[in-house]
């Protein structure tokens, strides 16, 4: 079992499993989720428009107006970038308060929330909850995108440090190129798994 001494003992140029298992599942966490989430809405784009001309329908009666589902399309991708820029200020605040692990351990209580919203999204007939969802995992992605190259920095040796700090711009990649994998057609990217798409990302 890894110990928080086991990333400081003096072993010049030495990579131990515990610090490849830190790094490896705190990228996981973090960076692979934000890649994921910036480009998971991409592909499903018409799919998700019919859910919220349906959800419309069905509470007042009539289709929504192209110019009114345009703008909900624009808030449900750009909220994620808002809310990143939320996570980015205050998480100095946190890192003073929890530390960087602590910070990113407290950080998944956000992608919780988000995964709840999410889940329910559909089921509620709501694109709110999907919107506000959509902001919070932006929040989580701020928070974590800032916190993590400070903790792989802190818990690698110097001669790793560049290498180790890899992980993240790695797992950003690999993230966008699974949400948009999964956003075809012939996966999950059509309209009755648009809210378990979004949500697949969270239960990694």
């Amino acid at each position: 079992m890894c110990n928080g001494a086991e990333f400081f003992q003096p072993h010049a140029g030495r990579l131990t499993g515990c610090l490849l298992s830190a790094a490896f599942f705190g990228a996981l966490g973090s960076s692979f989720l934000y890649g994921y989430n910036l480009s998971v809405v991409n592909a499903p784009a018409k799919d998700i428009k019919a859910f919220y001309n349906s959800t419309w329908l069905s509470r007042y009666g009539e289709p929504a107006a192209a110019e009114t589902l345009t703008l909900l399309w624009s808030v449900t991708v750009s909220i994620f970038a808002i809310g990143g820029l939320v996570g980015a200020l205050v998480v100095s605040f946190l890192i003073k308060v929890l530390g960087r692990k602590g910070t990113l351990l407290a950080n998944n209580s956000l992608a919780v929330i988000a995964a709840l919203l999410l889940a329910l999204g559909e089921k509620a007939r709501s694109f709110e909850m999907l919107i506000i969802g959509r902001f919070i995992i932006g929040m989580d992605s701020g928070i974590s995108l800032s916190a993590l190259p400070m903790y792989l920095g802190e818990i690698s040796p110097r001669e790793w440090r560049g290498s180790i700090g890899q992980f993240n711009a790695i797992f950003i990649c690999l993230g966008v190129f699974t949400g948009q994998l999964l956003g075809l057609p012939e996966i999950f990217g059509h309209e009755h798994h648009i809210c378990s798409l979004i949500l697949r990302s969270l239960k990694l």
